[in-house]
Formats: structure tokens, C-alpha cells, sequence
């Protein structure tokens, strides 16, 4: 209700976006997929409903759609084109890390039959980012996604190796971002 009361009673819509933004992780973490969608899409309609210019701001909202509609999309083009505006505002205003976690996502959408052509270059841009940021949890993600390709494509022991050379690298990481890395988009 608070959302609701900011976004369209209160006359603050930005505080309304910066509420949708700070409950982004605690939808996420309870589950709460579809909540997460709706306020992130009625938090992004509001942002343009009021010409806001914070690119940060939106970047977030951005990357809370993306995440949510990485598992509860049914239309896989409208998902590749939310994880491409993502990816297209983190470059825009500087973001490595957000750039990575829109580039996970649109690498397992891109893995996905019929998508696959363009796998390989998303996940080249991802390793790149990643590489730039010194991101290790999106390395990991790359290394993760390279493994579910080589299922696709039934190289066992390319991702029997892929994914011992993994677990040891998360073993070996002594700086806590091990317990950070998941296969899915976390909001940060």
C-alpha cells in the first residue's frame, strides 16, 4: 500500500520508485516473483510518467524487472528486450557489475532453443565485463552458463572439468564472495 499511496496518492512518485528499489532484495529472497514484477513495472511506468532523469535510479528498477523476469517470463522476446535495455543503461551510465547481471540473464535466455546462435557472443561480452569489473561471482555465472552449454550440446567431459575447475576456484575464494555467488540474479 505504501508503493501504491507513493506512486499515485502522494504526489512523491519518487519516493515510490526509491521504495520499489529498497524492497527489491526482500521480494526477492521471499519469493515474492510476482510482486517484484508488478511494482517494478508500475515503479518504471511511473519513472516515465514523470520524466525523472536519475539513470541510476532506473538502471535498478531495470535490473529488478530483469531478475524477476528471468523465471517468470512467458514471452521470451519481451525478456531478451527488458535484459537488452538493462544491459544498454549499465553501459550507458558506467556499471560493470549491473551490466553483468543483465548479461546473465540474457545468456540463459540466450540458451534457450532457438536463441542459441547468439549465445556465444553474450557470453564473450559477459567474460569481458566481468573480467573489467573484477567480478568474480559473474565469472563464476559465465563458467556456469558455458557448463550448461556444453550439456546442451553433450560434451560431458568439457563440463565435468569446466565444473571441478569451478568448484575449486569457490573453494579457494577466502574474500566472502563465494557465499554470494548463485546461479541467479541477485539484487545487490
Amino acid at each position: 500500500k505504501a508503493i501504491t499511496w507513493a506512486l499515485y496518492q502522494s504526489g512523491d512518485t519518487l519516493l515510490g520508485l526509491r521504495l520499489v528499489v529498497t524492497g527489491l532484495p526482500l521480494w526477492h529472497e521471499l519469493s515474492m516473483i510476482e510482486d517484484a514484477r508488478r511494482n517494478c513495472e508500475e515503479a518504471l511506468a511511473a519513472y516515465d510518467r514523470i520524466s525523472c532523469s536519475e539513470s541510476a535510479l532506473k538502471l535498478k528498477l531495470l535490473l529488478g524487472l530483469a531478475a524477476v523476469t528471468r523465471f517468470v517470463s512467458t514471452d521470451t522476446d519481451e525478456a531478451i528486450a527488458t535484459f537488452e535495455k538493462a544491459i544498454k543503461l549499465s553501459r550507458d551510465v558506467g556499471d560493470k557489475d549491473a551490466e553483468c547481471q543483465g548479461l546473465v540473464a540474457l545468456a540463459s535466455y540466450r540458451l534457450l532453443p532457438g536463441y542459441r546462435t547468439a549465445a556465444q557472443e553474450t557470453l564473450a561480452q559477459l567474460k569481458n565485463a566481468a573480467m573489467q569489473s573484477g567480478n568474480r561471482p559473474a565469472l563464476w555465472e559465465h563458467e556456469t552458463l558455458l557448463a550448461e552449454m556444453d550439456v546442451i550440446q553433450s560434451d560431458y567431459p568439457a563440463v565435468i572439468a569446466r565444473l571441478e575447475r569451478l568448484r575449486e576456484q569457490i573453494r579457494n575464494a577466502s574474500d566472502g564472495t563465494a557465499s554470494r555467488f548463485d546461479a541467479d540474479i541477485r539484487i545487490r
